[in-house]
């Protein structure tokens, strides 16, 4: 599991997986994140807390046990800009489009 708790090891990652030519120079890189700041989400986060475990059920009825299986799945929550500075602090690319959409901040850059 990757751990993006701290911003270096998130902006490693971007840094890392563009500089490994999972996009090439010019194209178009849309990268979706949950926001801190949801308003339509079922979920209702702790506002102190932006590294949360949520769970993921799988029922019963679709899976070889018969039975509920819950695993946690670990995500950074973003607030307003902090995707933004992310993208931009690697260098690697130039944002052309950042808003939010449903729960979520998202970015489109073009990379550098």
């Amino acid at each position: 599991m990757f751990r993006f708790c701290y911003f270096n090891s998130r902006n490693s990652s971007f840094y890392n997986s563009g500089k490994k030519n999972c996009s090439y120079k010019g194209s178009k890189v849309l990268i979706y994140v949950w926001a801190m700041e949801q308003t339509e989400s079922r979920r209702k986060f702790d506002e102190n807390y932006q590294d949360v475990f949520v769970p993921w059920v799988i029922p019963a009825d679709k899976n070889e046990k018969r039975e509920e299986i819950i695993y946690k799945r670990y995500y950074h929550l973003f607030k307003k800009g902090e995707l933004d500075e992310l993208v931009l602090s690697t260098g690697l690319a130039k944002i052309i489009k950042s808003d939010y959409n449903k729960d979520n901040w998202y970015v489109v850059a073009i990379k550098k």
